[in-house]
């Protein structure tokens, strides 16, 4: 492999040119490299930029690279978007008025909506009270209802969603330990059980998008939410909810695996996660 081609995603060539990948494309979009084509956009930024020649073909190439890449962000809803005090929201008639979004997340999901305004976000649960037996109104469908309903609360605000994703079943080790009775029906070895990356798979589809194409968050206030993001080779953002244990946080930020730390990150809280999101995206870019 040609010396700088290696370097297309390192962070090296926006160090050595003091301009991001991002801040190139849009010289290449002024120049109009689609166009007049790859040939011509290098030999510009040879001559208008005084770059090298291997410089401004890595460049160009990363151009064409980044113009079919997408953006996927999904987001876990108890903890992270709303308050959660184990509600089971659905489970009585008065749902409706426990929702309460958290502090920040509007903010820092209109700053994903305008700063980065191709991302698709999606909403992304487990809802197991929908297999709890006692709990008779969370059905499916209600809790699809509430899923709909923080969405619209969260539009009303004047930030975006793009969908939901909603998982109702439990696995079977989770049935066996839990003290709740459980419908048989929707006990089993579901796929979006996190950390398994169903639901990300599934809003990936919904999309059209293709896997090696996307850049994939999880923001989430549990460790299986961000290990949900490594199982599908993107990158996990923890927003610790405080009343949730410690215990996650603490084995995160114990890893000593360099390639868990790179896809982790701890935030504040939703903003935080909002801002490390856009930073990433910059240095990609």
């Amino acid at each position: 492999m040609k010396k700088g081609y290696s370097d297309l995603s390192d962070g090296k060539i926006p160090k050595r040119t003091q301009k991001t990948f991002r801040e190139w494309n849009k010289i290449l979009d002024k120049f109009d490299i689609k166009e007049k084509g790859h040939t011509l956009a290098a030999k510009h930024l040879r001559e208008k930029y005084n770059l090298s020649d291997w410089r401004s073909q890595v460049i160009a190439i990363k151009y064409e690279q980044m113009d079919n890449k997408k953006i996927l962000i999904c987001v876990d809803r108890d903890g992270t978007l709303i308050y959660d005090n184990k509600y089971y929201l659905g489970r009585t008639n008065n749902w409706r008025s426990k929702i309460k979004i958290l502090k920040t997340v509007v903010k820092g999901l209109k700053k994903i909506n305008k700063k980065l305004p191709e991302a698709k976000i999606y909403m992304i649960t487990n809802q197991s009270g929908v297999a709890v037996k006692e709990f008779t109104l969370l059905t499916k469908k209600r809790a699809g209802e509430v899923c709909k309903a923080v969405i619209r609360r969260i539009k009303e605000k004047g930030a975006r969603i793009d969908g939901y994703i909603l998982c109702p079943h439990v696995s079977p080790k989770y049935a066996k330990e839990s003290k709740l009775k459980f419908n048989k029906r929707f006990v089993c070895n579901c796929t979006c059980i996190k950390p398994s990356p169903g639901m990300v798979l599934e809003a990936l589809k919904k999309e059209g998008f293709r896997k090696k194409d996307t850049n994939i968050y999880v923001i989430g206030d549990r460790k299986s939410d961000v290990e949900t993001a490594h199982n599908i080779s993107g990158t996990g953002i923890l927003v610790p909810f405080k009343n949730e244990s410690d215990e996650d946080m603490k084995l995160m930020r114990h890893k000593k695996n360099k390639s868990y730390r790179d896809k982790t990150y701890i935030a504040e809280d939703f903003l935080d996660a909002s801002d490390f999101l856009f930073r990433r995206e910059k240095q990609i870019c």
